[in-house]
């Protein structure tokens, strides 16, 4: 039986759903389905790199982002580190000098 099945069993007369993570597949196609229901593009990439970027942008430690991103690498978590244009135009927005 495919992972992302999750059979139902009749235990004590209440049906009670086997307790099975679902596979990283099958987690994807659910997003995928939501997402065109809703007329938007999503992945579960795409979420995991949404989710990164925001805990960077946030302030956290880059070193603690890598940590809770599996990363073996920090120089792989450091792509989540790129500046939007709004932080381009604050660090503009500092060199301006009030006269």
């Amino acid at each position: 039986m495919p992972a992302d099945e999750v059979p139902l069993e009749l235990a004590t007369g209440v049906w009670q759903r086997l307790v099975t993570a679902p596979s990283a597949r099958a987690i994807d196609l659910a997003l995928r389905h939501l997402g065109r229901q809703a007329d938007v593009e999503i992945s579960a990439h795409a979420l995991r790199h949404t989710c990164l970027t925001r805990l960077v942008r946030a302030g956290n430690d880059i070193v603690l982002v890598a940590e809770l991103a599996g990363h073996a690498r920090l120089e792989t978590t450091r792509r989540y580190s790129v500046p939007s244009d709004a932080d381009r135009q604050a660090a503009m927005d500092a060199l301006t000098v009030d006269y």
